[in-house]
């Protein structure tokens, strides 16, 4: 059960990063909402996520995400809100990456429910009972992450992305590094729609990711 705990915190870390950087997309001074969807898939699991955040003048993001999977018999929720500083975006210098500098806290519930037989008199058989057991754990996630554009086809503009984390519980920690690709364009004067496949290592598993979701400046 650790292990597959591991698994669906790590997932979410991996997925909330890039689901709620939307300062990544702004330049400094604007302001913008985001609203995202998505799904992840490992070897144990399978999920969904929604996110929204909003980003104060492109240099600060606060925002938050919910996750829900099921692997089994168990069923595994998560929330996690998050704060990111971006300290250098690629338009501040020239040939500049953009840094992320992310912190995320994240409370995940782990519910197993479990049908029990139970006797009875009246007729005389047994009858089925469900147990609910339900766990809530609670971690720390920091995070720094790195990107750049590379270039614009068909209106969309990709910009590759790469972060390493640590997940920090009272217990333990785990590594996790992550890659991916954002395209994005606009879709009205001030909207962005933004599509970010990616992939997530870590010593247990390797997680998929597939989000796509909208910015309002």
């Amino acid at each position: 059960m650790n292990k597959l705990r591991w698994l669906y915190m790590i997932a979410l870390f991996f997925c909330s990063s890039t689901v709620s950087a939307q300062g990544l997309f702004l330049e400094r001074g604007q302001n913008g909402f985001q609203t995202v969807a998505g799904f992840f898939s490992n070897n144990i699991s399978d999920g969904f996520l929604f996110s929204g955040g909003y980003s104060y003048r492109g240099m600060f993001d606060v925002g938050f995400s919910w996750q829900g999977g099921k692997s089994g018999t168990p069923y595994h929720s998560l929330f996690s809100p998050r704060v990111t500083y971006y300290p250098l975006k690629e338009n501040d210098t020239p040939n500049a990456p953009s840094i992320a500098i992310n912190i995320m806290y994240n409370q995940y519930t782990i519910t197993e429910r479990t049908d029990v037989p139970v006797p009875t008199t009246q007729p005389v058989g047994y009858t089925m009972v469900t147990l609910t057991n339900e766990n809530t754990y609670r971690y720390v996630t920091p995070s720094c992450g790195i990107s750049r554009t590379i270039g614009v086809w068909k209106k969309y503009t990709f910009e590759p992305f790469s972060e390493v984390g640590f997940g920090i519980s009272n217990k333990d920690w785990k590594f996790v590094w992550k890659i991916g690709m954002s395209a994005f364009k606009q879709i009205q004067a001030r909207s962005l729609f933004v599509v970010t496949p990616m992939l997530q290592r870590e010593p247990d598993a390797t997680t998929f990711v597939l989000t796509a979701g909208i910015i309002f400046q």
